[in-house]
């Protein structure tokens, strides 16, 4: 029983975090000297896609774009499993915008790839995306007085425990 109280009391010190996240891309550079990056922001407590960026620079063309129906699913998907985007089925994305698209991944060209096209190229990197994260916002629960209640009350139950071992 002492046990279960305990486990009770632990329980209730535990608390989850979960937030806003960012996550910066790039890939390698493209055979023609090309390279692609940008980001995304993620929040992980309610698996939603806030905001994303891909950006182009090179000597010939700039591409800057963004998706902003986020309701579309054959846009974008996002799992968190490792830190190459869209080496996994549900991981990708693409962006078009006229004539031009930037697409990458199992998700959204369908092979480990990162890829721009228009009317007039064709380039891939060969590589994915890799990641790097930064937590924006960290979400905490709305009352932490309980865990440290919960570390309290375990604390006493200790003390008062060897005090009857003692007698």
């Amino acid at each position: 029983m002492k046990s279960v109280v305990l486990t009770s009391l632990l329980l209730m010190s535990a608390s989850a975090t979960a937030g806003v996240i960012r996550y910066d891309f790039n890939t390698q550079t493209f055979s023609d000297a090309h390279r692609i990056g940008g980001y995304f922001v993620y929040d992980d407590s309610s698996n939603a896609l806030l905001d994303i960026l891909v950006a182009m620079d090179g000597p010939t063309y700039t591409f800057n774009a963004g998706i902003t129906d986020f309701s579309n699913t054959n846009s974008f998907s996002f799992t968190t499993d490792n830190l190459i985007f869209g080496n996994n089925q549900d991981e990708g994305f693409q962006v078009t915008i006229g004539d031009v698209s930037v697409v990458t991944g199992q998700y959204g060209y369908g092979s480990e790839d990162t890829c721009y096209y228009d009317s007039e190229n064709f380039l891939c990197t060969g590589a994915l995306f890799q990641l790097t994260s930064t937590v924006i916002e960290e979400n905490t629960p709305a009352v932490s007085s309980p865990g440290a209640l919960g570390l309290l009350m375990a604390g006493l139950g200790a003390i008062a425990g060897l005090r009857r071992r003692r007698k």
